[in-house]
C-alpha cells in the first residue's frame, strides 16, 4: 500500500509496491495460496467523524478555511495563533452521514430516545470495512490466511483521529499532507463488514443449480473469522515468553540486549501499553473438498 520505495532497502528482497489490494495478483498455479499482514494499515484508512449537538441532532465534522488566519500577523510557533483551517460542524444532514449512520430522521435528529450526550462523537470508516471484506474474500477464494493487527476497539470509536509528526502527537491540519494522520479501528465493523460477505458468497453458492460442477478449489464463504483479541494476550498465548527467554539465554547477548529485549517483549504484551490497545484478528481459509481447514481456532484465538 506503499507506493514508493526501494528493494535495497529492504536487504535487497524483490518488493513490489501498491496503491490497492486489487493490484495485489492474486494466487495462481504458481503461488496457488493467500497470505496476507496487515500491519497498522487500517488506521491509516480515512475516516467521517460525526458530532452529536443537543436533543439528539447530528452533524458530520468538516474541514474549513479558517476567517480569523492572517498570515501577516498570526504566529506559527504560538499554539493559540489562529491556523488557516479549522474543524467545523456542516450546517445541515451531509450525504456521509444520512448514508453511515441509521435511526436519524431527515434533519440528523435521532428518532429514539433517550438521545445521545452533546458533544459525542463517533466515527466511521467504511473503507477499512471494504478493505477487510476483500481480504476476507481472497482469503475465502484461494485459502490460505490474513492477520490484521491494529490499534482500535472491538465496537465503535470515538475522537480518536489524531496526528504525529517525528512520532510526536501533532495538530491534524497542521501541514497537510507532511503528518501521518490516524485513527482507532472499529474491529467490530470490520469483522460484522467481513463476515457479512462471506456469508453472502456462501449463499449464491448453495443457490447454484444442484448437481452443478463447482469450478472452486474452496467452497465459497467457508472461510471464518476470528478475534479480534487483545495483542498481549495473543503474543502470550503464542508463546512470547519463551521466545524471550530463550533468546536471552543465548551466549552471544549482553546484559544491554537481555534488557532491551525484556523491555520490548512488555511494552508489546502489557495491558498499559500496547497490550490491550492493540488488537489482532484473523481471516482463515475455508473447506477444499472433504477437508475443512478452519475447524478450529488458529493459534492465540
Amino acid at each position: 500500500y506503499l507506493s514508493s520505495g526501494r528493494a535495497e532497502d529492504f536487504g535487497g528482497l524483490p518488493v513490489h509496491w501498491h496503491s490497492s489490494l486489487n493490484e495485489v495478483p492474486a494466487a495462481g498455479d504458481e503461488n496457488p495460496t493467500e497470505y496476507i499482514i496487515a500491519q497498522e494499515l487500517l488506521d491509516a484508512l480515512p475516516v467521517f467523524a460525526f458530532q452529536c449537538g443537543e436533543g439528539g441532532v447530528w452533524r458530520e465534522r468538516m474541514v474549513a478555511a479558517n476567517p480569523a488566519f492572517d498570515p501577516a500577523s498570526c504566529d506559527p510557533a504560538d499554539p493559540e495563533s489562529p491556523r488557516p483551517l479549522q474543524i467545523v460542524l456542516a450546517p445541515a444532514p451531509t450525504p456521509a452521514l444520512t448514508t453511515l449512520l441509521r435511526n436519524l430522521n431527515a434533519e440528523g435528529r435521532e428518532q429514539s430516545e433517550p438521545h445521545t450526550a452533546a458533544g459525542a462523537v463517533l466515527e466511521v470508516c467504511p473503507e477499512a470495512c471494504k478493505l477487510g471484506q476483500d481480504i476476507a474474500a481472497r482469503v475465502d477464494e484461494h485459502g490460505g490466511a490474513a492477520l490484521i493487527v491494529d490499534y482500535g476497539s472491538d465496537g465503535r470509536t470515538g475522537d480518536t483521529l489524531r496526528a504525529f509528526k517525528g512520532h510526536e502527537l501533532a495538530d491534524i491540519l497542521e501541514k497537510p499532507g507532511e503528518i501521518d494522520i490516524t485513527a482507532d479501528v472499529d474491529f467490530a465493523a470490520v469483522r460484522d463488514a467481513a463476515e457479512g460477505m462471506l456469508s453472502d458468497r456462501g449463499d449464491a453458492f448453495l443457490k447454484k443449480a444442484e448437481g452443478e460442477k463447482s469450478e472452486h478449489r474452496f467452497r465459497p464463504g467457508s472461510a471464518r473469522v476470528f478475534g479480534p483479541v487483545p495483542q498481549g494476550s495473543w503474543l502470550m498465548s503464542l508463546g512470547i515468553v519463551k521466545r524471550v527467554e530463550a533468546l536471552i539465554e543465548s551466549d552471544d547477548v549482553t546484559v544491554e540486549t537481555a534488557n532491551d529485549l525484556f523491555e520490548g517483549m512488555t511494552k508489546l504484551v502489557q495491558g498499559d501499553q500496547m497490550g490491550e490497545r492493540f488488537k489482532v484478528m484473523s481471516v482463515v481459509g475455508g473447506r477444499a473438498g472433504k477437508l475443512d481447514v478452519a475447524v478450529g481456532k488458529p493459534p492465540g484465538f
